[in-house]
């Protein structure tokens, strides 16, 4: 890698980053070597086994949204909130998917809340029949 890339500013790198260019790939290392680190270590620090899928994952969709959606100015906060995002796509994939049956909750001895819905209206039905006059 030259010398001239790494002193480059990281917006300045970002606009080689384009098709055609032959830097574009060593301006992406060099963005690389700056913010990996710091990225992987947030990342490690929420789901340390995925650490380095997610990674990965951040550094793909920079490179795949390098330079269209990125805006001048602040390449580590753009990296860090990728990163962030990547994070909490993975984390909604483990939410679970199918609806509980509160009904069949180990230790619930009350029925689930439409039931009691249902049995409180239908309280309040009979209460207002017996006001009625015969």
């Amino acid at each position: 890698m030259s010398a001239a890339l790494q002193e480059l500013a990281d917006d300045a790198l970002v606009r080689r980053i384009a098709p055609g260019n032959p830097d574009a790939q060593a301006c992406f290392r060099q963005l690389y070597d700056r913010h990996a680190q710091g990225v992987w270590l947030l990342l490690r620090s929420r789901l340390p086994q995925e650490a380095d899928d997610l990674l990965q994952e951040t550094w793909l969709r920079a490179w795949s949204a390098l330079p269209n959606q990125y805006r001048p100015g602040h390449f580590r906060g753009w990296i860090f909130q990728i990163a962030n995002n990547c994070l909490y796509d993975r984390l909604r994939r483990r939410r679970p998917t199918e609806a509980v049956d509160i009904s069949k909750v180990a230790g619930r001895d009350t029925p689930p809340d439409g039931e009691l819905l249902h049995d409180e209206r239908r309280e309040i039905f009979t209460r207002c029949l017996e006001k009625l006059p015969p």
